[in-house]
């Protein structure tokens, strides 16, 4: 090894000064219905996907595959703090939670649906399985509608996403065995060209969609189920703007 490259290895470790406040910002606003904040969200990392980009640099399609699951994740969680803020069944279930002090502080009444869902991962069809029962009441049922296989395939895509998070990109068998690949192949780790990373892209938003539109025909099936909407306009109008209008799911 040339004397000019041995430092980079020899080196001592620096002192370094770190202020965790100057990697942080206020929150910029985000659109008021999650299915427009994710679209809007998911359009600007899709424009850094260019072909030549993707070619060029390895790393940059593993980024932005992590970067579409962290969107998807955000819109569960809205969806689910939302429908506990504006739907008074979904309410009685949260009710039943327990929530530590600390966040109701940070995030307030209004967004407690939020600090309900602090520390919880919602990257598998499982947890998002789970959390949508254990927050709203409302059952996701495991069989043959678009909604449960748009989150199967959103697995997949979460394995990736784990690759990427904790190991650099290289599969595990346990990610191996879960995508259904073989794990007597050699070594495998993600890559993400042009024609993988619009794949996915559109495993999530069939995912959000999807999704979207099941906790929408819930919602309005339960309204009506217990007398909050009569199936009178006159009378139902009032309350779309106030309640489904701010979650907007549709």
């Amino acid at each position: 090894m040339s004397n000019d490259k041995k430092w980079l290895v020899n080196t001592l470790e620096e002192e370094t000064a770190f202020d965790a406040s100057s990697f942080c910002t206020s929150m910029s606003e985000s659109e008021p219905s999650p299915i427009d904040d994710f679209y809007s969200y998911s359009r600007d990392i899709v424009k850094l996907g260019s072909p030549s980009q993707l070619k060029g640099n390895s790393i940059l399609g593993r980024l932005l595959l992590l970067a579409l699951v962290s969107g998807v994740e955000l819109y569960f969680r809205s969806i689910l703090s939302g429908m506990i803020k504006h739907c008074p069944i979904a309410i009685k279930h949260a009710f039943k939670q327990q929530i530590s002090l600390e966040n109701v502080e940070y995030y307030g009444f209004d967004e407690i649906g939020l600090g309900l869902l602090e520390g919880v991962s919602l990257a598998d069809s499982g947890s998002i399985k789970k959390e949508t029962k254990r927050l709203t009441g409302i059952e996701l049922k495991n069989g043959n509608s678009s909604v449960w296989i748009s989150l199967l395939d959103f697995d997949k895509i979460c394995q990736f996403r784990h690759a990427t998070a904790h190991s650099r990109g290289q599969l595990s068998a346990r990610n191996l065995r879960e995508l259904g690949i073989s794990v007597d192949r050699t070594r495998s780790a993600l890559s993400v060209s042009l024609k993988e990373f619009q794949n996915a892209a559109q495993i999530c938003h069939n995912c959000v969609r999807a999704y979207n539109r099941y906790m929408y025909r819930k919602l309005i099936e339960r309204w009506l189920g217990n007398h909050i909407l009569t199936s009178e306009w006159d009378t139902d109008s009032k309350k779309f703007p106030i309640s489904l209008n701010s979650l907007n799911l549709r």
